[in-house]
C-alpha cells in the first residue's frame, strides 16, 4: 500500500516521474567518447602531432566539465521541489541513511538524501559535490596526465584480449587517434558491471529527464573552451554524435 502510494506520488503534470541509477564511470566514457566526434572542426589535421595535442587537451577538459554541469544541476534540482522529495513519509527507517525500500525492480532502495543531506546527517548525499569530483577525478585521472594518446588506449586496455589490443595498436601507428580511443572506451563500457552493482561511490541518482541535458552542456562547455570567438556552433542533442544514455540494469 505504501509502495503504490509512493508511485502515484510521482506523476507529475500527467508524466510519471522516474529517478534513475547513474554510474559515474559510464556517464564519463560516454561525455569523453562524443567528445571526440563532437569537436572535430576544432581539431588541427594538417599534422598528426597537432592532431594529437588537440584532442589531448580537448579529452583532459572534459572531466572537469562534467563534473561543474553535475553541479550546477545538482544545485538547480536543490533549489525546486525536488528539494524535498521523496517525503520521509515513504521512507524505512531500518537502514541508515534512511531509504525508499524497493524502488527499482531488482529491489535496490532509492537513498532518501539522493539529492542532499537534508534528510540525515548521518552520511553525505551522493550528489555532493566534493564526493562528485574525486570519484570522477580518481576515475579519469590517466586522461588529465598523460602527454600520449597512446599511454591513455594502453591504460584503458591492459587486460583486454589480444585482438582487442592488437586492432586499437593498428588505429595508433595509423594516426587515427579517435577510432583509437573510442574503441578503448567502448571496451570499458563492455566490461562495467551492473549499476546495481556499482560501488556506491561511483552511483548518483538523476532525473531521467536530466540525463541528456547534463551530457549536451557537458560537450558545449567543453566545445566553447577552443572555439574561436565569434565562431562558436551550437551543439544540441540532434549535432551530437549518439548522445545515448547508458543501458539500464
Amino acid at each position: 500500500m505504501i509502495r503504490s502510494a509512493f508511485v502515484g506520488a510521482q506523476v507529475v503534470d500527467g508524466e510519471v516521474f522516474t529517478i534513475d541509477r547513474v554510474s559515474l564511470p559510464e556517464l564519463g566514457r560516454l561525455c569523453l567518447r562524443n567528445i571526440l566526434w563532437d569537436t572535430e572542426h576544432l581539431v588541427d589535421e594538417d599534422s598528426a602531432k597537432a592532431t594529437e595535442r588537440r584532442i589531448l587537451q580537448l579529452l583532459k577538459e572534459t572531466i572537469p566539465c562534467l563534473v561543474l554541469e553535475l553541479n550546477n544541476a545538482a544545485d538547480g534540482m536543490k533549489r525546486s521541489l525536488l528539494a524535498s522529495w521523496p517525503s520521509p513519509d515513504f521512507a524505512t527507517y531500518k537502514q541508515l541513511p534512511q531509504c525508499v525500500a524497493n524502488y527499482w525492480s531488482d529491489g535496490a532502495a532509492l537513498p532518501l538524501n539522493w539529492l542532499s543531506s537534508s534528510h540525515t546527517l548521518t552520511s553525505s548525499s551522493p550528489m555532493d559535490s566534493i564526493r562528485i569530483e574525486s570519484a570522477l577525478s580518481d576515475h579519469f585521472e590517466i586522461f588529465r596526465i598523460s602527454k600520449t594518446i597512446s599511454t591513455i588506449v594502453e591504460h584503458i586496455t591492459a587486460d583486454a584480449p589480444s585482438d582487442v589490443k592488437e586492432i586499437c595498436q593498428k588505429m595508433l601507428w595509423d594516426a587515427q587517434y579517435r577510432h583509437a580511443l573510442d574503441d578503448a572506451l567502448a571496451y570499458g563500457d563492455s566490461m562495467s558491471v551492473p549499476v546495481s552493482t556499482n560501488p556506491t561511490q561511483d552511483i548518483i541518482y538523476l532525473p531521467r529527464c536530466e540525463i541528456a541535458g547534463i551530457i549536451e552542456r557537458t560537450l558545449k562547455r567543453v566545445s566553447d573552451r577552443f572555439a574561436p570567438k565569434d565562431d562558436v556552433p551550437a551543439l544540441t542533442a540532434e549535432t551530437a554524435v549518439s548522445i545515448s544514455l547508458p543501458p539500464l540494469h
